[in-house]
């Protein structure tokens, strides 16, 4: 006799939830390969785009070498890198100097002593680029204060930049036989030239909820000029509205003075390197 199967209604829902589940890990593992091949394939399609656009650098490189060396006018990067040396040790002793002012170091948190450790950074890499950098100094530096770990820790190489690095105030160092004058977005006259005669001092002050006046306070307490970047005027010139005086990182501050300098002294050029959102 053949055996006799009980397919009671239990039994039955029990076998089509088991096919059920089976289906369901079926269709996930169809889903999960099919994502891997994709996933796959967009990395290799990536990674011979990296490839073919490391060889076009490449080949524009030499490109620019071979033209260079047709010129006359080639310098290997180990010349390049010692020239750029030269120049910024030049500048430390005759530039127009630049003084990013320290004094505020209690002021601010170990998150904004970071901050400006990197607007140090940027200021520093912007003076090496141009070619007539500015005389760079840290001033009410403390070489065993949280502002001088943060540099050190944040800043590649912080020792050996090539910046003055001072305890001493401005007017210290410099007020003998030049001008202080402070940079400050809070002051109300405007700074339409620069010159050799004057130190200009920038508020080495990162605070994330912009507790505005502390470089214009300073200013008025030492009897020195306060001026700011003539940022309403380049924005009254565009046709833009009339703008507060934007509070500027201190390497936008530093970046604008020195395209000032190299570019024909020209504000309306400078000047075109600040964020638009600003200008609104």
């Amino acid at each position: 006799m053949s055996p006799k199967f009980n397919y009671n209604h239990s039994n039955v829902s029990l076998l089509i939830s088991d096919w059920l589940c089976l289906l369901e890990k079926m269709v996930e593992d169809l889903v999960s390969m099919n994502f891997k091949r994709k996933y796959i394939r967009k990395q290799k399609i990536r990674k011979e785009k990296r490839r073919i656009e490391k060889l076009r650098k490449r080949a524009k490189e030499r490109e620019k070498i071979e033209h260079m060396l047709q010129e006359g006018s080639y310098l290997d990067k180990r010349l390049l890198k010692q020239n750029i040396k030269d120049k910024v040790a030049l500048a430390l002793q005759n530039g127009i100097k630049l003084c990013i002012d320290c004094t505020y170091e209690s002021c601010m948190t170990s998150k904004e002593h970071k901050k400006l450790a990197q607007q140090i950074c940027r200021a520093y890499g912007a003076n090496r680029k141009y070619q007539s950098p500015a005389s760079l100094h840290l001033v009410n530096y403390q070489p065993d204060g949280p502002i001088a770990k943060a540099c050190m820790d944040k800043c590649d190489g912080f020792e050996g930049y090539c910046m003055g690095k001072h305890c001493s105030s401005p007017h210290e160092l410099f007020g003998k036989y030049k001008e202080i004058v402070y940079l400050s977005p809070d002051a109300d006259d405007p700074l339409l030239s620069m010159s050799e005669d004057c130190v200009y001092v920038i508020g080495g002050l990162v605070d994330e909820h912009v507790m505005r006046g502390k470089s214009l306070n300073e200013a008025n307490s030492k009897k020195c000029r306060a001026l700011r970047l003539p940022v309403c005027e380049f924005a009254e010139k565009h046709g833009a509205a009339k703008p507060k005086n934007p509070v500027l990182a201190i390497n936008q501050v530093v970046d604008i003075v020195l395209r000032y300098l190299n570019n024909g002294q020209n504000w309306s050029d400078a000047l075109s390197v600040v964020p638009k959102r600003l200008l609104r």
